[in-house]
């Protein structure tokens, strides 16, 4: 008995083949469609829990994309419209205090511009967009005795503890570390609060004056500090020390002594 012969262009078994490319075309549009909306979810979802921990584990979690603050402490305090405030005081006409209101009402200017970090990695055509500084000091207003600007970042970790970690036992009294780092007695309270919940400080009472406190750095914050000043030293070279190639550096800093006392 003769066999039966196919029709030519006849399918042999399930279309296999064309079934498996179009299911990865479809998953394959589907990534990204919905890739910006993961992306962005697992961003804030890895910004909240940054805030609850303490051990800076959060830090080793890949990060698909925006920058990442590096600090002495475990988190970057998190601002927003409810508290954001930008104070601007000293040799000024108007001490006035913006909100992210007042800053988006104002003038906003557009930067593109290559971004540089002290460990040495660069991020090329970096977008920005703002309120120049100079709008800001020319609405504040200055007074012709300034000259400089001092700026105080909200983290307020690193200068404090380098504070203590510069003194006797490294310990300063709560009333004099507030001198130094120029803050309110509430503002150095929250501080010393949160540094201590990381094991970075501890606070105990004074054996002068039992109503006082002191804070102390703790060998803890020490070793944070000690993993910091290579890249911060290295940043004051290049943008600072590297400038000032061939004068007397040890006659620039009895001058500058001088000058601070």
């Amino acid at each position: 008995m003769a066999r039966r012969q196919p029709k030519p262009g006849a399918d042999h078994g399930a279309p296999v083949g064309r079934r498996a490319m179009l299911g990865m075309l479809g998953a394959g549009a589907a990534a990204l469609a919905t890739a910006p909306y993961l992306q962005r979810g697992w961003e804030n979802a890895l910004g909240a829990a940054s805030q609850l921990d303490a051990t800076g584990l959060t830090g080793l979690l890949p990060d698909p994309g925006g920058f990442r603050y590096y600090s002495v402490v475990g988190s970057v305090p998190r601002k927003d419209e409810t508290d954001y405030a930008l104070t601007v005081g000293g040799l000024v006409d108007r001490k006035k205090t913006y909100t992210l209101a007042d800053l988006r009402a104002m003038s906003q200017t557009r930067v593109v511009a290559d971004v540089l970090c002290t460990d040495g990695w660069r991020v090329d055509d970096t977008p920005f967009e703002g309120v120049k500084l100079a709008d800001i000091v020319d609405d504040a207003g200055v007074r012709s005795p300034g000259a400089a600007v001092r700026f105080t970042c909200f983290d307020g970790a690193y200068t404090p503890m380098v504070h203590l970690s510069e003194t006797k036992d490294r310990q300063l009294r709560m009333s004099a570390l507030a001198a130094a780092i120029d803050v309110s007695h509430s503002g150095i309270t929250r501080l010393a609060s949160r540094l201590e919940a990381q094991g970075l400080i501890r606070r105990v009472r004074s054996t002068e004056d039992a109503r006082g406190y002191h804070a102390i750095l703790t060998d803890e914050g020490f070793a944070r500090l000690e993993k910091a000043w290579p890249a911060n030293l290295a940043s004051m070279r290049r943008h600072f020390l590297d400038h000032l190639a061939g004068l007397d550096l040890k006659q620039l800093a009895v001058a500058l002594r001088s000058t601070a006392t």
